[in-house]
Parts: structure tokens; sequence; C-alpha cells
């Protein structure tokens, strides 16, 4: 992938009851945790990937971070209001999906992305939401070609996508879809609400490598 990590003086941390809000919200809407995966080399970030193995409800493996969060969100409003929002991301893999090991890209590229998404906002001091996309320029995944993502909101249903932390503050969990690059094109030329309307209402096969296009290559021809 691309995009250089950057290194920040000093992790931002949930406090130890909203980590435990945010624990409770994944295990009631998610699923149980089996394992997860850390950047041990990263001092810097406290970033938990978590994964949640498939079941006969839930033929998918999930993953799902923990920790992004606790970096606060800021943009300013065209009438100079300023947003905040925090965030946690969630990719679905086929049950089959298996990372053998940290070396093994061809099976821990989610793992990978799901780091560098979660790592970006706070260390490049932006905005992640709904409908955003990122172009990485390359493929991060040889056998489909993916190259970008875009946000949506979370599979899991309503009730998964925030958790509250407090009467004033959420957390927002999305959807990470990784993309080919004429759904790339096709987001730039149409925005990332229009290619979010094309996708199947149940994109909870998105990251699988052998799934259909969302749109064809000769969009434009179209």
């Amino acid at each position: 992938m691309a995009r250089e990590r950057k290194k920040s003086v000093s992790p931002e941390l949930y406090t130890e009851e909203q980590q435990k809000l945010i624990e409770n919200h994944i295990s009631e809407h998610f699923g149980t945790i089996s394992n997860f995966y850390q950047n041990m080399e990263d001092e810097s970030s406290k970033l938990s990937i978590n994964v949640i193995p498939a079941s006969r409800k839930k033929p998918y493996v999930t993953l799902i971070t923990s920790g992004m969060g606790a970096h606060v969100m800021k943009a300013k409003g065209k009438k100079g209001g300023e947003f905040e929002n925090r965030a946690e991301l969630v990719m679905y893999m086929p049950p089959y999906w298996k990372p053998d090991d940290n070396d093994n890209e061809a099976g821990f590229w989610p793992v990978r992305l799901l780091d560098l998404i979660a790592n970006f906002a706070s260390e490049e001091k932006t905005w992640l939401s709904w409908g955003h996309t990122i172009d990485y320029g390359k493929s991060f995944e040889e056998q489909s070609g993916f190259r970008g993502i875009i946000l949506v909101m979370a599979a899991a249903g309503k009730d998964s996508w925030h958790c509250r932390l407090s009467d004033s503050e959420k957390v927002t969990f999305y959807q990470v879809v990784p993309l080919l690059e004429s759904e790339l094109r096709f987001a730039v030329k149409n925005g990332g609400a229009a290619l979010a309307g094309r996708m199947d209402k149940d994109v909870k096969n998105a990251a699988d490598p052998d799934r259909n296009p969302y749109v064809p290559d000769n969009f434009e021809d179209i």
C-alpha cells in the first residue's frame, strides 16, 4: 500500500468506561471476539483489530477495530461551525479467510488495510465519514485488483451503527468496502453516494476477491 505511516507523539486512548462500552457494543451487535491483532512495532498506536469467526448464523469472518474512535475527528462546516465525529471500522471477509501470518500479504492485507485507515484520520488530521473514498494508487490485493476503499454504514443493521459514549458523544461504525479501479473512477465522477447506491443491499461479500464489480469497466460508455 502506497501511503506511509507517520508516528505520533503519544497514543489517544479511550477511558476504561468508554472501552467497556465499545467492547459491549461489539459483542452485542457483531459477535464474540476470538482473536485480535496489534502493531507491536508502533508504540504510538493502541489500535486492536479484532476477529470474530464465521458461524452458521453469520457465514463470514468479521474484522472490527477498537481504538480508532479514541481520536475525535474534526471538520469545519460551510458556515464556519465545527463538526466532530468518532469512528471504528468493520470489514467482512469470506468464511475461508485465514491470515497465516503477517508476512503473508495475500491473506493479511485486510488487517494491514484496517490499520492503515484507522490511523489515517489521526495522523493526517482529516475527517472520514460515510461515502468517503481513498485511492491508494495501486492494487493491495493481487487476486481482485482492489486499489481503494469506500466507507458505508455497517451491514449489521441500524442498531450497530452507533455506540453511545455519553449524552453528547457517540462512535459510528463504518464498513470498509474495498474498491476496484472502475468503481473508484465512478465515485470520482459521480460521488461516493452514487457508488454506494449501486452496491448490493447486503454488502457482507464486498471484500471477497471473487465478487462481481459494482460498475463495469466501460461505465462511461453505458
